[in-house]
């Protein structure tokens, strides 16, 4: 899959696209039904099939990143890579394009640098300054451009409408199952591991740890989790959050990985969320937390006997 940035010069084998425009946060089964649907349509008209998505995403640039993101752009690459999609535009969202109008941008980009051949958008898509382009003036600007537009519809799964905002809900409540059934995954977090205050040492209980990308995470607590690391998997229990015993400032992921002795200093892991524990809490002493990392230890181990053959 090719990735154009920007105003990037679009090669000619990439024009005339069938192209989709959002942010795709998680690229969740809605997400994949629209680009399994985007891509057979382009095979059907021979024509290429494309991805628009803004970075950094609208709200966080409006909202000062207060909005917990459920991926990185990494992984949206991968996820949107993997429905068989040709190209991906990543347009830098700042003042200037917050600034432009739904014409501009239609003229600017949809025509000028891509000259579409359609677009597959949901009901209620808005884009442009003050979010004034929707549905009917992209109809009416399709006309004048010689361009199709079609509107694709809301994909529910146990009666809830899969979208990010839902699958955020979900994770902050708890429910990774529930949210899995929406994201068609378990939520993950990918990093390079890093340096600790070495604690899991002190506490007997070795720990990779990882930065999170985001300075807010969906979901905050203590969890069974999965390591994924060249191309093998471990078992493990992981706390995601702000370490209170330890007057934590930043999100740190720490993860103790079952029966694992390996160096994995600076090599990039995945670890999914399986399953909450329980949230994070202080202890008043080190001592307390110990133990309390040893009933977790227990807990998660226990889990994984259960349920190992469904994970």
């Amino acid at each position: 899959m090719y990735l154009l940035r920007n105003h990037q010069v679009v090669p000619e084998a990439l024009q005339h696209a069938v192209v989709t425009i959002g942010n795709f946060d998680g690229v969740h089964l809605g997400h994949q039904q629209l680009l399994t649907d985007l891509k057979k349509r382009a095979l059907e008209l021979n024509k290429p099939s494309g991805v628009i998505i803004f970075e950094p995403q609208p709200q966080e640039f409006f909202l000062k990143n207060t909005i917990a993101r459920l991926c990185t752009l990494r992984q949206k690459y991968t996820l949107i890579k993997q429905q068989g999609i040709d190209f991906m535009l990543v347009l830098r969202f700042n003042s200037q394009l917050a600034q432009q109008s739904a014409e501009d941008f239609i003229a600017s980009v949809l025509i000028k640098q891509l000259n579409i051949s359609e677009i597959w958008i949901g009901q209620d898509f808005r884009f442009g300054h003050q979010r004034a382009g929707d549905l009917s003036l992209l109809k009416n600007q399709a006309k004048q451009y010689g361009f199709e537009v079609y509107t694709v519809p809301d994909v529910k799964i146990n009666n809830l409408r899969v979208s990010s905002t839902q699958i955020r809900t979900l994770l902050a409540q708890g429910e990774l199952h529930l949210a899995k059934q929406l994201l068609g995954r378990f939520y993950s977090i990918e990093g390079k591991v890093i340096k600790g205050a070495a604690r899991g040492r002190l506490l007997s209980m070795r720990t990779a740890n990882i930065k999170p990308p985001f300075t807010i995470v969906p979901v905050q607590g203590i969890f069974v989790v999965r390591v994924g690391w060249a191309q093998q998997e471990w078992p493990g229990v992981g706390s995601l959050g702000m370490r209170p015993v330890f007057s934590g400032q930043d999100v740190l992921l720490e993860v103790h990985i079952f029966n694992f002795a390996q160096d994995i200093y600076d090599k990039r892991i995945t670890v999914e969320l399986l399953h909450k524990l329980r949230d994070e809490a202080d202890f008043e002493s080190v001592e307390l937390l110990q133990q309390q990392m040893q009933d977790d230890l227990a807990a998660a181990q226990h889990y994984w006997k259960q349920h190992h053959d469904e994970l």
